[in-house]
């Protein structure tokens, strides 16, 4: 049995246009951090390392407030080099309180000592810090984490990341001030 001439012609176009679709996609590179969406709107920023792992989320946390992951809590995609943005967040304190590779949620434990909490005003960002998450007593499986500080990638690279994500925003110009405020 053969097609009919036009069914294959139609679907030679189709899957041209498919391809050339999914080429442009992958072309792009990193899209654009979405807008303020009002005055009081905040951007975090940092990253988190983890052996082994794959954080492709990362959960901010106030202080105080109560949360179930993954339901109602602010969460940052991560890209494949464990940077991480929250753009839009409301004003307050936050710290880096857990992630996610996709599977698996991870939590920070309770004995890990780690209060460092960042403060971010309304139009302003602020850096939550550059981390390296080492799983709670040796073993991922208990999914907990605690926190050590990693000197890579520094707040500068970030921003310099971020900068080329966030060309004509306006979000630069909070960039530019927390990395200023750092030196």
């Amino acid at each position: 049995m053969r097609a009919h001439p036009c069914l294959l012609r139609f679907l030679r176009r189709t899957g041209a246009l498919l391809a050339a679709g999914l080429l442009l996609i992958g072309c792009t590179g990193p899209q654009p951090l979405p807008a303020p969406a009002s005055a009081d709107s905040a951007l975090l920023y940092g990253a988190l390392l983890a052996p082994r792992v794959d954080v492709r989320v990362v959960y901010l946390h106030e202080p105080g407030r109560r949360y179930l992951i993954p339901l109602n809590n602010p969460k940052a995609t991560a890209d494949s080099g464990g940077r991480f943005v929250l753009p839009n967040a409301a004003p307050g304190r936050y710290y880096l309180a857990g992630f996610s590779d996709g599977t698996t949620n991870y939590s920070l434990s309770l004995r890990s000592g780690h209060t460092g909490a960042v403060q971010v005003e309304a139009g302003e960002a602020a850096y939550v810090g550059s981390w390296q998450a080492q799983p709670a007593g040796g073993d991922w499986s208990s999914g907990e984490f605690e926190l050590v500080p990693a000197a890579t990638p520094t707040q500068a690279a970030l921003v310099e990341q971020l900068r080329a994500r966030a060309d004509f925003t306006a979000w630069m110009p909070a960039l530019e001030r927390s990395l200023r405020q750092e030196r």
